[in-house]
């Protein structure tokens, strides 16, 4: 009894394969992008928001948003800013 080999042999009609297609480096880079902005928007963002305003007067004052207690607080100095920075923490 003649036994048959556990492969099959190649033929010349075989079709070669062709390398998996990979994604250009622009297509990377948007996924990437796209995977960070998603993140950051499930994680949210708690980072306190200082920025440096002016009201009616001309008077230049530091406005701070706290976005865990949404707490929101002028202040005239930078020390001041420190201060409330610290004690958010504790």
């Amino acid at each position: 009894m003649k036994t048959q080999p556990s492969f099959l042999p190649l033929s010349s009609t075989t079709v070669p394969l062709k390398p998996a297609s990979t994604p250009s480096r622009r297509g990377r880079k948007l996924t990437q992008d796209l995977l960070h902005r998603l993140f950051q928007w499930l994680l949210g963002n708690n980072e306190p928001k200082i920025r440096l305003e002016r009201d009616n007067s001309e008077q230049i004052y530091y406005q701070v948003y706290d976005p865990v207690t949404q707490e929101r607080q002028r202040y005239l100095t930078e020390q001041e800013v420190r201060i409330w920075l610290e004690k958010r923490y504790f």
